[in-house]
């Protein structure tokens, strides 16, 4: 599985940081055990801080989603949703832990709809 795994806030040395951006983002491929890259920062982390998502399409642009309430205080894990990328393709999966939804690339400047309506959020 291709994967994206980055820490908010946190730049990984050896890895440049987008313009714009506020921390370093992995791009690798998750091994048959389920391992990613090994990774070093001057302290530990734990796994809740990390976003680690599967990433669909290809391409050097891309988006991913984090649901959460209104207020941002609650996460909503588990949520079925659809990523709608314009003439592009359908990922579809739950919300994982943390909220957060698979990466969709594309090659060129796409809009992205996220459906979630296939049950109440609240």
């Amino acid at each position: 599985m291709r994967d994206r795994l980055f820490l908010p806030g946190q730049v990984i040395a050896g890895v440049p940081v987008k313009p714009d951006q506020h921390d370093s983002v992995i791009f690798g491929t998750t091994d048959a055990a389920g391992r990613t890259a090994r990774i070093r920062l001057p302290k530990w982390h734990p796994q809740k801080k990390w976003v680690f998502n599967a990433v669909v399409g290809d391409g050097d642009l891309g988006e991913s989603f984090h649901l959460i309430d209104p207020g941002g205080q609650k996460v909503h894990a588990g949520v079925p949703y659809l990523l709608d990328v314009e003439n592009g393709y359908l990922p579809c999966g739950h919300s994982d832990a943390n909220g957060d939804t698979d990466y969709a690339q594309s090659r060129t400047p796409s809009n992205v709809d996220l459906p979630t309506g296939f049950q109440t959020i609240g």
